[in-house]
């Protein structure tokens, strides 16, 4: 098994969160880990909620075509969640069963598993 010496994808098949550990499938060698430390940075935004929604140009393009009067007409502008202005609350999300994983071998020993990232 000298390609464990190489980072490896994987399934989480059980996950212990509370000892920041989990189960992972090889399916390159068609086993599953014993219990392996899972890294604890691997959290990820699942949702946002705006406090206050970001102005953007109206869908129509009107944007090419910019009024002349300043400020614009207040129903030139369109209110819509985006990716800009002031959030609300922010959503996280860690591991679960199922996720696709990265897991690195310690000097290429299968006891010396490491969940360092997720897909």
């Amino acid at each position: 098994m000298n390609k464990l010496a190489f980072p490896q994808a994987g399934i989480i098949t059980s996950l212990d969160a509370g000892a920041a550990k989990a189960k992972v499938f090889l399916p390159l060698f068609k086993i599953e880990t014993g219990w392996i430390p899972v890294a604890t940075n691997l959290l990820y935004q699942e949702q946002v909620t705006m406090k206050t929604p970001v102005l953007t140009a109206d869908p129509l393009g009107t944007i090419e075509k910019p009024p002349k009067e300043s400020p614009p007409p207040p129903d030139y502008f369109t209110a819509i969640n985006a990716h800009a202005g002031t959030a609300e609350k922010i959503s996280w999300g860690t591991l679960k069963v199922g996720d696709e994983v990265v897991v690195i071998f310690l000097n290429g020993d299968l006891n010396e598993g490491r969940v360092i990232a997720r897909f």
